[in-house]
């Protein structure tokens, strides 16, 4: 395993993994010009070894590889259809989220240790105003508790992952999520090379699901690869914004 986190390995390609759980709610009505709006807090950890998984060292060298993360998403339905989207904290303070593309404005922060994501993001009730062509400018209500986040979960099939054909299909295998239920969104994702279908595909992966077949021949011989397997557990929605999906969720991942 050359000390690194979980590894497929195809005739030396090696695969690391990561596992967390997301949920969507949407109420039903007429398209609206925003499409998705979430607020997320997950922890990361590593798996070494077939039974054991520790929790990602503090040192980062950006957000998206922090062991604690705080994330806010506002999408639009498409573009033009939204000029811009504002966080607000449950202590008052005002941040407008950073515009990624014409239908997406996203922030990623990172954290080395849990009580600094929590100083800096608090449990409490926050609000994401986005403000669109035809819509106005709603504000969605999300909370997000201390408590709730869903328990560790390994992979099974450690050792076979360390060597596997790239020809043939490998299915990799975790332990049920404890607790886990149909509301639980998982997603398996191999380096921007293939993913587990999207939210509200067929074939979505949901938290009582325990295994991912990857297609022989999606994987080319004599590479290395990052894979992540992710599960966040829903606790709250707003429906106040008719026909948007709108989540808060808490996340636990395993590489």
């Amino acid at each position: 395993m050359d000390g690194k986190a979980l590894h497929l390995r195809v005739h030396a390609i090696g695969v690391s993994v990561l596992v967390g759980t997301i949920f969507i709610s949407i109420s039903p009505g007429l398209a609206q010009d925003a499409e998705f709006i979430a607020i997320t807090k997950s922890q990361h950890f590593e798996q070494f070894t077939p039974l054991l998984a520790g929790l990602k060292l503090p040192a980062f060298v950006d957000a998206e590889d922090a062991p604690f993360r705080f994330e806010a998403f506002a999408e639009a339905a498409g573009p033009g259809l939204m000029t811009a989207a504002t966080l607000t904290l449950p202590g008052g303070s005002v941040y407008p989220l950073p515009m990624l593309d014409e239908s997406e404005w996203a922030t990623v922060e990172g954290f080395g240790i849990f009580g600094e994501m929590e100083a800096a993001f608090p449990p409490g009730t926050y609000q994401i105003q986005v403000d669109t062509a035809h819509d106005g400018s709603p504000i969605v209500h999300l909370d997000l508790p201390a408590t709730g986040y869903p328990v560790l979960t390994t992979f099974l099939n450690f050792e076979a992952a360390q060597m596997i054909d790239a020809t043939v299909p490998f299915t990799a295998t975790w332990n049920p999520i404890p607790g886990g239920t149909q509301d639980d969104v998982v997603s398996f994702e191999i380096d921007g090379v293939m993913s587990s279908p999207d939210i509200g595909e067929p074939g979505q992966l949901t938290g009582l699901d325990t295994e991912f077949t990857i297609p022989g021949g999606t994987l080319e011989p004599g590479r290395e690869y990052s894979a992540s397997l992710r599960v966040f557990r829903p606790v709250d929605s707003d429906n106040s914004y008719s026909g948007v999906f709108t989540v808060s969720a808490l996340g636990k991942t395993v590489r």
